[in-house]
C-alpha cells in the first residue's frame, strides 16, 4: 500500500513480523511505475511485530504475559532474521551484570525480576532504535514495586494535629492514611496556637519503579525509563512502553529500587516544618518583656464578646495574656463614657525597659553639659571678682 512517502507491507503468516513499514526521504516521494511497481528510495525500514506470548511463565509473574517490539533500521537488513529467547527471572551471569548496571545509576539494587528477551541476529552497527511493549502481571508488581503502597504516614511535633488530605478530615498525628490514589495529594495540619501546614505530597505508584534494563552485544549496560500504558483488568496484566536508543540486545524487565524509607522522608519532612520557633512562656500587656521578639497579640473573643486569653502569636511561641483594666464607675470622676470606654480597652503596646547602656549614655551627656557650664561660670565670673 502507498501512502505518500510510506509504504506498508503485510509479510505472510509465521513470518514473526506482523507489519513492514518503508520510508522515502523527505521531498522525494515514492513513485508507481508500470505493473503495479513501486520505486524511489529508501531511508528507513520500520518492523512491527505481535504479540509474542512466553510460555511456562508462573501465575505472579502472568501466565499471559506478552511483549511485541517495533524496530526502525536505517537500512533494510537482507537475507536476515531475528531470533527471540524469553525466559522467567535471569541468568546467574545477568544477574551480577544487570545488578552493576543498577549501581552506576544511582539504584540501590534490583528488588525483582520479571523476565528476560533475547535478540540474536541482528547487526548492531547499522543506526537502529527499538521500542518494547512489555506486559506483566499486576500481582507481580504489587509485590516487587517501590512505592508507597497507596499510604502516607504522617507526624508532627508536636503530636495531636489535625490532618486533611485533600480537604478530607483523616484524624490526628502521627497517623498513616491509607487507600490513597497515586499522584499529589494536598495534605493539611491544624493546631490550635500554632501555624496550619500545607504541603503537596505525592504517593508513589509501584509502576513507577520498573524499568528495563539493557546488555549490549559490546558489553555497556544501560536503564530504560518505562512508560506505564494501562491497566488491562481482564487479564490483570499491567503494559509498559520503553525505548532502546541503541537497538536490540538482552533485555530484562526489574523492580528498581533506591535508598531510603518514603514513610521515613515524609515524617521527617512534615516535623521540621511544624517545630514552633520560639519558647513557651506568658507575657502580659504593661509588664516589662523582652522587646527582641515581635509580640503581636490576636485576641480571642468570648461568648459574651468579652476578650479572653490570647492564643499564641503564630511563630512565636508566646502566648499573651490579656488583663482588662478594672471598670471605672460614673462617680469615680475619671471623664466621659468615651473616656471609660478607652479605659475598659486592654493596651496593646507593651511598656519598654529602658536599655542601662541608654541611662549611662544620658548621665555622661548631662554631666558634660554641667561641666562646661562650670568652666563658663569660672571664666566669666573672675574679672568681676577682680574689680
Amino acid at each position: 500500500m502507498l501512502n505518500g512517502s510510506v509504504v506498508e507491507c503485510i509479510p505472510m503468516d509465521g513470518s514473526g513480523i506482523a507489519r513492514i513499514d518503508l520510508f522515502s526521504p523527505e521531498g522525494d516521494p515514492f513513485r508507481y511505475e508500470a505493473n503495479d511497481t513501486i520505486s524511489g528510495n529508501l531511508s528507513g525500514v520500520l518492523f512491527k511485530s505481535p504479540d509474542i506470548m512466553p510460555l511456562n511463565f508462573t501465575e505472579e509473574t502472568g501466565t499471559n504475559c506478552f511483549f511485541n517490539y517495533t524496530l526502525f533500521s536505517s537500512i533494510y537488513p537482507v537475507d536476515s532474521g531475528i531470533e527471540i529467547i524469553t525466559f522467567e527471572g535471569a541468568t546467574p551471569g545477568d544477574y551480577q551484570k544487570f545488578g552493576e548496571i543498577a549501581t552506576l545509576n544511582n539504584y540501590a539494587g534490583i528488588d525483582g525480576y520479571a523476565y528476560t528477551i533475547q535478540f540474536f541476529g541482528q547487526d548492531q552497527d547499522t543506526g537502529k532504535k527499538a521500542t518494547l511493549i512489555c506486559a506483566v502481571g499486576s500481582d507481580w508488581v504489587k509485590n516487587y514495586g517501590w512505592g508507597d503502597n497507596g499510604t502516607l504516614e504522617i507526624n508532627s511535633t508536636p503530636i495531636g494535629a489535625k490532618v486533611y488530605v485533600d480537604s478530607v478530615f483523616r484524624g490526628y498525628s502521627p497517623i498513616t492514611v491509607g487507600s490513597l490514589a497515586p499522584g499529589l495529594h494536598n495534605v493539611t495540619l491544624t493546631l490550635t496556637g500554632y501555624d496550619s501546614e500545607d504541603r503537596i505530597m505525592e504517593v508513589k505508584d509501584e509502576r513507577d519503579s520498573i524499568h528495563l534494563m539493557r546488555i549490549g552485544d559490546d558489553g555497556v549496560g544501560e536503564v530504560l525509563r518505562t512508560t506505564f500504558l494501562y491497566h488491562d483488568p481482564v487479564r490483570n496484566l499491567d503494559i509498559f512502553k520503553a525505548e532502546s536508543p541503541n537497538g536490540f540486545s538482552t533485555f530484562a524487565l526489574v523492580s528498581l529500587y533506591k535508598s531510603g524509607n518514603p514513610f521515613q522522608m515524609i515524617y521527617l519532612y512534615l516535623q521540621n516544618h511544624l517545630r514552633p520557633s520560639g519558647g513557651g512562656y506568658t507575657a502580659s500587656v504593661g509588664s516589662a518583656a523582652d522587646t527582641s521578639a515581635s509580640l503581636v497579640p490576636t485576641m480571642a473573643a468570648g461568648n459574651n464578646g468579652e476578650t479572653g486569653d490570647l492564643e499564641k502569636a503564630p511563630g512565636t511561641g508566646i502566648k499573651q495574656e490579656i488583663t482588662p483594666a478594672p471598670e471605672v464607675s460614673e462617680d469615680s470622676g475619671f471623664g466621659s463614657a468615651d473616656t471609660r470606654q478607652e479605659i475598659n480597652t486592654p493596651s496593646m503596646i507593651p511598656v519598654l525597659v529602658q536599655s542601662p547602656i541608654i541611662f549611662v549614655r544620658n548621665l555622661a551627656l548631662v554631666s558634660c553639659v554641667v561641666l562646661v557650664a562650670f568652666i563658663l561660670y569660672l571664666r566669666w565670673g573672675r574679672p568681676e571678682e577682680e574689680e
